[in-house]
């Protein structure tokens, strides 16, 4: 790993890779004709109970990666692009517009970005008041995208 989130990582708290892993939400309540303290219960068995909208069920049972990995390689926007699409293109557009940068007589042709179409998802949950301090724990989740490249085949200088 090699993210923001490894700042914070320690030997005795770790960041995880949590790729695949979906969302899990406890209810802590004390049980009927049970004594405090309550215990804790996943919510999706309580899902009808509560009136959840579906898409909401839904979302809990995927994975948190797989919504980054949508939004990244699957959602389009009004132009039928992704953001990984419109990443390509910026990195394209950095490559020539710095070629060029070296003299008026350099330009790159056959520029190959490789972006991937998937990332990972990492979490660390933090005790103590980093950034609120009412705050008695923080979760810092991170979505990365590794084994990205960019390659000039051709790189021309004009005569």
């Amino acid at each position: 790993m090699s993210g923001y989130i490894d700042n914070y990582g320690r030997p005795e708290n770790p960041v995880v890779d949590i790729t695949g892993t979906p969302l899990a939400v406890l209810l802590n309540f004390v049980d009927k004709g049970s004594q405090p303290p309550g215990s804790d219960h996943p919510l999706l068995p309580f899902a009808a109970l509560l009136n959840l909208p579906a898409t909401l069920v839904a979302s809990l049972n995927t994975p948190l990666n797989q919504i980054g990995d949508q939004v990244w390689a699957q959602v389009n926007d009004t132009n039928g692009k992704t953001m990984r699409d419109r990443t390509a293109a910026a990195i394209t557009s950095q490559v020539s517009v710095g070629v060029q940068n070296l003299g008026s007589s350099y330009s790159a042709y056959n520029i190959n970005v490789n972006l991937p179409t998937t990332g990972t998802m990492h979490a660390i949950v933090l005790s103590g008041a980093l950034t609120d301090p009412e705050a008695s724990q923080i979760v810092f989740l991170s979505y990365q995208l590794t084994g990205m490249s960019a390659n000039v085949v051709t790189l021309w200088r004009k005569s």
